[in-house]
């Protein structure tokens, strides 16, 4: 028997480990590592299986360049066919790296591109971090995990502990979760083969290989097990989409009629519309002033009417919509309530809302006789118009029916297609535009004539 260390193709057998299933197996030497420091063996019991151990763990049973026999080759031809096995051998292990190297790309890269899908689908706010909120809100809506474990997974990836994830946190992290799958997977073939079938040992090891951490981060949405969102279903580039409105008016498009998210939305409606024709009916009685209020005073009215129309975001949003978003039938594959007569429903009543405001909030400057009562009355009516920006912020962050919150979250995800009609995309500028001259003859008429 040769104590040389084997080359590719010699009959060993295994010796000194600590694996009783393992010691005294045959096998034949398949390849070295890269750095030489483990030998791969290919095990003769006509499994195919290869194990990797160091080449002082091998006895050498028949050298590979031995004869036929076991006798010695005439010298000449020996060495000739010698260096031809080693050239061949080099030559087929350069090329077995360099597919390894290649597929390490390849699987590198897809894992890249899978943790930037994920990033852009948990990043609601679109300011390049993630931040728990965002995190907490897809991981339940993707898993099943229990909100302490979703912050270990979070705290996981957040490495710099800063409490938001940036894309280079993700990206590593997905890159350390497939390269540990990977060490794993190699071992765990020997494992079904050297162990009983006892699955809770089996669980043992993996836990203790791939520690705690990174099985937590194992449960990310992987490939395949992500929802689709409208983008993908549509095969659309990013500047193709633009994000919808926050606000209760798309939960109410986005749920499905009869639900808590549909009534909530209606609601909320109702209530500012309320609020608003109450103020209305006031002003109404009380009338525009009868005297001259001072060329201060219409100055700054007149500062105002940008503003106010600046500030009317329901009425903006609208316009922006129907200039440059589409429904699109596919996002019932997503949001089973997202039908076109809700969406335009939900438009009509941001529009109403929005005119409403617009009105109320330009006959009470109109009424002002002081600069600082028409700043104070200009300035009191702004919060009622985030009334149901603020009713979708406390759906989403629980404070309502469980229902509710993911409806509101699926809000702050979801995006529509743009059109691409360039004469439609000017809307919204010319109807800005036409409000805007309405108030400033409204101006000259109540203020100045």
């Amino acid at each position: 028997m040769s104590q040389s260390p084997p080359v590719a193709g010699s009959k060993v057998r295994l010796v000194g480990l600590k694996d009783p299933a393992l010691n005294q197996r045959v096998g034949h030497v398949h390849k070295y590592t890269r750095d030489g420091a483990r030998v791969k063996i290919r095990l003769a019991d006509g499994s195919d299986d290869v194990v990797r151990v160091r080449p002082g763990q091998v006895e050498v049973l028949e050298d590979a360049e031995a004869g036929p026999g076991g006798g010695a080759a005439a010298p000449g031809l020996h060495r000739r066919k010698s260096e031809k096995k080693k050239k061949k051998k080099k030559r087929e292990e350069v090329g077995a790296d360099a597919a390894d190297d290649a597929r390490d790309r390849m699987d590198a890269l897809r894992t890249l591109r899978k943790a930037e899908r994920m990033f852009e689908l948990t990043d609601a706010s679109g300011d390049g971090l993630v931040d728990q909120d965002e995190f907490e809100h897809y991981m339940k809506r993707q898993t099943r995990l229990s909100a302490r474990k979703i912050r270990a997974v979070f705290d996981a990836i957040d490495v710099d502990g800063s409490g938001e994830i940036s894309r280079a946190e993700a990206s590593a992290a997905f890159l350390a979760k497939s390269k540990e799958s990977a060490a794993y997977a190699d071992t765990a073939k020997s494992l079904d083969d050297t162990m009983a079938p006892d699955e809770e040992l089996r669980a043992r090891h993996r836990r203790a290989h791939v520690g705690p951490g990174l099985e937590l981060l194992e449960t990310l949405p992987g490939e395949g097990s992500h929802r689709d969102t409208l983008k993908e279903i549509l095969h659309l580039e990013d500047d193709e989409m633009a994000d919808i409105e926050d606000d209760v008016y798309n939960m109410f498009f986005l749920a499905e009629v009869g639900s808590a998210s549909f009534f909530f939305g209606i609601f909320v409606f109702l209530v500012k519309i309320g609020l608003m024709t109450i103020i209305a009916i006031d002003l109404a009685q009380s009338g525009f002033p009868k005297e001259d209020v001072g060329a201060l005073v219409k100055f700054l009215q007149f500062i105002l009417l940008f503003v106010n129309v600046a500030f009317q975001e329901e009425l903006i949003a609208t316009f922006y919509i129907y200039a440059n978003l589409k429904w699109s039938k596919h996002i019932l594959k997503l949001n089973r309530g997202a039908t076109k007569r809700k969406y335009h429903t939900a438009n009509a009543m941001r529009f109403l809302d929005g005119l409403l405001f617009l009105t109320v909030n330009t006959a009470l400057l109109f009424q002002a006789t002081k600069p600082i009562g028409a700043m104070l009355n200009f300035a009191a009516l702004m919060f009622l118009s985030q009334v149901d920006n603020q009713a979708l912020t406390l759906a989403r962050d629980g404070y309502l029916a469980d229902s509710m919150e993911t409806v509101a979250g699926d809000v702050l995800l979801m995006k529509l297609p743009k059109n691409h009609n360039e004469s439609l995309q000017k809307m919204d500028t010319i109807l800005l535009g036409v409000v805007l001259l309405i108030q400033f003859v409204a101006w000259i008429a109540v203020v100045i004539i």
